[in-house]
């Protein structure tokens, strides 16, 4: 098997094992820690997040130093250590490896996104984008299916104690023992997960990406500073506003929809439903993204699937509704969600292509001398940085989904007053992140650019006719001079 297709497909098994061990693990310890007078639960969700976020933007100065295939093994292995964590529950030690798996989770999927970026190629990269997507996004089936049947069922005696220390002004502190029907069940999660972390070890070497790494690793500083220098480029404003619409739209189903209907107990139905749909959207819309050769032309289908998931979402949450319009709105928001992931992981593997120096944007040096004090040599000539890579677009991704996705869970319960002004401010801002691609900033700046240096070419011209003249003149004047000295010397 072609080594590109061989490590995509040993990527979305492994991630399938180890978020699928994780998901229900997060489920049910968050569930659990929300008290009434501390939603730890809630905070170790945002926390976790907002950490992602920020690791994600250095997480490039490690993948450029150890390589994609070696820091994700790493990192994959605090996954085990935080659903084994679960088997004795104590909330101080949950809050703590939220943040460690917010540090860890951006270092994983930066570097799976770097290596993802050099597997993929014209031919593929839909099929590639796609196939992972569903099996990272069908691994929440495991999680939701936890959720009917765990969570629902979970130690109601122990709950009740907790909420009654909590009541009685103690403090927000949870400590289980050893369940008998829930303990058993997250130790053969963290089998599951480590079976993962295994699987990453069996990736075969890419020698252009390491070849790569090994080129542009440089200092901290300066790695920081090319993923910095991508973040502001004028390319990067494209991307952005759909890159911050994926963490929204996981906020969406995950938080609003979900708080808004009525029959609770169906929300754990919904939830799987949506994840089967993820799966099968994932690897539906990167076969149309290959037909069509064009993620821009695909992501207007997507937007199109995406509006008439919000609608029916809407009319699922009103009251009287028939519960059929919750499972067809969960459906909807699978397959736009996984188009949404898709479209964007095809939009960089194809944009920023590891080892390829046609990667950089036109403006990149520019913003590398805003950026590095040292971008000039000693006679003043700009430097070329090295060309952005997968890990630096991917760290810029993570960079801005998780950050918003973070933020949304401390936000959400100050926003539920009205869904519907909710789903059509989700609406709104997809239409806005799709028009970013068909009317790029980046092309504007261009444009303006070349407009300026047409007019700097032109002044310089003229002045260099202006000078022409002026020495043509002064030649002129000095041979009528000499033909004067001759006549009177005559």
């Amino acid at each position: 098997m072609e080594t590109g297709r061989y490590n995509v497909l040993l990527m979305s098994a492994s991630f399938f094992f180890i978020m699928g061990g994780y998901s229900p693990t997060q489920n049910f310890a968050t569930t659990l820690l929300d008290l009434p007078c501390l939603p730890l639960g809630s905070i170790c969700i945002g926390l976790l997040y907002v950490v992602m976020a920020f690791a994600s933007f250095v997480a490039p100065v490690f993948i450029r130093r150890m390589g994609p295939k070696r820091t994700m093994c790493i990192a994959s292995l605090t996954y085990p250590l935080f659903i084994v964590s679960a088997v004795f529950i104590v909330s101080p030690l949950m809050v703590v490896l939220a943040v460690l798996i917010g540090l860890f989770a951006a270092l994983l999927n930066t570097a799976q996104g770097a290596l993802q970026t050099d597997c993929c190629n014209d031919s593929n990269r839909g099929l590639h984008n796609g196939i992972f997507t569903a099996f990272n996004q069908g691994a929440g089936l495991i999680g939701n299916l936890a959720a009917i049947f765990l969570i629902k069922n979970s130690s109601d005696d122990a709950d009740a104690a907790a909420r009654h220390r909590c009541d009685e002004g103690g403090i927000a502190l949870v400590v289980l023992g050893w369940q008998p029907r829930d303990s058993p069940f997250f130790l053969a999660l963290a089998a599951l997960s480590i079976v993962g972390c295994c699987l990453l070890t069996r990736l075969r070497p890419m020698p252009r990406a390491e070849a790569q790494d090994a080129e542009t690793a440089g200092t901290a500083g300066a790695a920081l500073r090319q993923t910095a220098a991508l973040l502001f480029s004028p390319v990067m404003r494209d991307f952005v506003p759909l890159f911050l619409y994926t963490g929204l739209s996981q906020v969406f189903w995950s938080g609003m929809f979900t708080a808004e209907l009525q029959d609770s107990e169906a929300i754990g139905v919904v939830m799987c439903i949506l994840s089967v749909a993820e799966m099968a959207g994932g690897l539906l819309w990167g076969r149309a993204i290959d037909a069509m050769g064009d993620a821009r032309r695909t992501a207007v289908l997507v937007l199109l699937t995406q509006l008439g998931a919000l609608a029916v979402a809407w009319q699922a949450t009103r009251a009287g509704a028939q519960i059929g319009l919750a499972y067809c709105a969960g459906a909807l928001l699978g397959v736009a969600d996984a188009g949404i992931f898709v479209v964007t992981f095809a939009l960089i593997t194809k944009r920023f292509v590891e080892g390829d120096a046609a990667s950089a944007p036109p403006q990149h040096e520019h913003a590398a001398t805003l950026l590095s004090p040292a971008a000039t040599d000693e006679a003043g000539t700009l430097k070329r940085a090295p060309a952005f890579s997968g890990a630096d677009a991917f760290g810029v991704f993570f960079f801005t989904n998780s950050l918003l996705t973070g933020v949304g869970f401390f936000v959400i319960p100050l926003l539920r007053d009205d869904f519907l002004v909710e789903t059509l401010f989700v609406a709104g801002f997809e239409l806005f992140s799709v028009a970013c691609l068909f009317f790029p900033a980046s092309a504007v700046t261009a444009a303006a650019q070349g407009s300026a240096t047409k007019q700097q070419q032109q002044q310089q011209q003229e002045q260099q006719g202006h000078g022409d003249g002026a020495r043509r003149r002064r030649t002129s004047g000095a041979l009528i001079n000499t033909c004067n000295t001759s006549n009177t010397r005559s």
